[in-house]
């Protein structure tokens, strides 16, 4: 089982970036900082923010795209 937080090196690699340019983007916002309390970063808010910078975040601003597609039905 591949585990779900991560360090901040665990995170800069998962990214293909150094500690630093990992530490940079979280930064400027590209990428979510660490869950409140810990040094641990949410694997799956990493792939949220890289879909959001890749443009293919299906979400919109009022919610997740499940509830996109809950409304649409």
């Amino acid at each position: 089982m591949e585990p779900r937080l991560m360090t901040v090196h665990e995170a800069a690699e998962y990214c293909r970036l150094t500690p630093s340019g990992f530490t940079a983007w979280v930064k400027d916002g590209r990428m979510p900082g660490p869950i409140a309390g810990t040094k641990r970063y949410d694997k799956l808010a990493i792939d949220r923010a890289l879909n959001k910078l890749s443009g293919i975040d299906n979400s919109d601003e009022d919610g997740s795209a499940y509830d996109a597609w809950k409304r649409a039905s």
